[in-house]
Formats: structure tokens, sequence, C-alpha cells
């Protein structure tokens, strides 16, 4: 929960320091003293490995992604250790034959803590941290494990659609493996990717008219 509330306030430009030249730091930020007690509490759940706290890998991975883009954004090189022992960490658990994640260390891997992982490592790679390259093969080689087929307009796509530990075609778990494959390096023009959005605008948000609202609460923006 640290994790998911540092990355609030670091999306917003709040950082717990203002490094020279930077242009998406708030100056004048009334909440960097908060953002540095955060970041001080993840660094201290840390232990040697670079595993940060007591609970399964979701919880290392977020907390992970949190301090890479602290990192990123400031530079501070007291971030830059725990940051990187913290990559390290998710990379020494990865499981050797899926490439995938899962709650415990070196389990087969499912989806849903692959894109945590997936996110970290790519968080961490874009700060400048080192990520071995074998790392993101891996988690290619998972989500290739767990695609499901589709066929759109007559037309077949194999990497489309994921599911969870096998292949599959879930709506959750296709964003999630969409989101991953273009974060290890899909772009806009690969066919598996559109035929990917066309399933999954299948299950879009009704619309505001048509939902039962008694309470009369905002819906979806």
């Amino acid at each position: 929960m640290t994790g998911f509330a540092l990355l609030a306030f670091l999306g917003a430009g709040h950082a717990h320091m203002v490094p020279e030249g930077a242009k998406n730091v708030a100056k004048d930020s009334p909440y960097r003293n908060n953002v540095l007690r955060g970041l001080n509490f993840l660094i201290q759940q840390q232990d040697a490995r670079g595993k940060i706290g007591k609970g399964s890998t979701y919880e290392t991975a977020i907390a992970t992604i949190a301090l890479c883009e602290a990192y990123a954004l400031t530079r501070d090189p007291r971030l830059q250790g725990p940051a990187q022992r913290a990559v390290n960490y998710l990379v020494s658990i990865q499981h050797p034959v899926t490439g995938g994640w899962r709650y415990g260390e070196r389990d087969p891997g499912d989806t849903s803590v692959v894109g945590w992982c997936v996110m970290a490592l790519r968080s961490g790679q874009m700060g400048g941290l080192n990520v071995p390259s074998s790392a993101l093969d891996g988690a290619r080689r998972f989500l290739d494990r767990v695609a499901g087929k589709i066929k759109i307009e007559d037309k077949e796509y194999t990497k489309a659609v994921y599911g969870y530990t096998d292949p599959g075609a879930s709506f959750n778990l296709t964003a999630v493996g969409l989101l991953c494959r273009q974060y290890l390096g899909w772009g806009p023009l690969v066919p598996d990717l559109h035929a990917g959005c066309k399933f999954l605008m299948r299950y879009k948000p009704p619309d505001k008219d048509k939902v039962s609202n008694p309470r009369n609460l905002p819906l979806y923006g």
C-alpha cells in the first residue's frame, strides 16, 4: 500500500527532492516529507537479498516500482542501491523454465504477478538500472505460454488474448498481457495488439445513461 501511495505522489510530480534542472518535479511540494518517509519505510523493509516486506512477490514488485520511479525522477544516489537490489531480487526469483513469477520464489508463474514484475523491471530499465535481457526474454516466454487463440473477422490470432496460468482469453488478464507486450517491445502496428484491443472493447464500460446509479455516484470520469 505504501508503494501504491508513493506512485500516486510521484505520478503527480511530488518527490522528496528537486534535482537540478528538473522539469517534472514540483518545486514547492507540500508532500515532500511524506514521500521521503514513504521511501525510507520501503527501504527499511528490504532485506539483504533485496526483497521488500514479508509478503508475496506482489509486495516486492509494487514497492520496487515505487523505488525505481523515485530514483528515475530524482536521481537521488541514496535510492540507487535499494532500487537495484530490489530489481536483482525479482530477477533471482524468476522461474528458470516458464520465465514467470508468482507468490513465492521461482514459482511457475501467473499473468497477474508477472504484470507487476514486468512493470518493475521496465521502470528499473528506464531509470538506468541494470536489468538483464534474459529476464525480459523470460517474461516474453511466459506470455507465449499463456497466450490463447482468438478469431476476429475470420482471422486467427495466437498472441492477442491471455489466460492466468494456462492459455486462455480472460478479459482482465488480456489487458495485463497486452500491457506487458508493449513494455517488452510491441509497437502500435503489431496485429495481435490490435486484435487484443478489439477483444477488450467488447467489454468496455457501459454507457452512463444505461447504468443503474441510485446514489448518483460519478461513473467513469
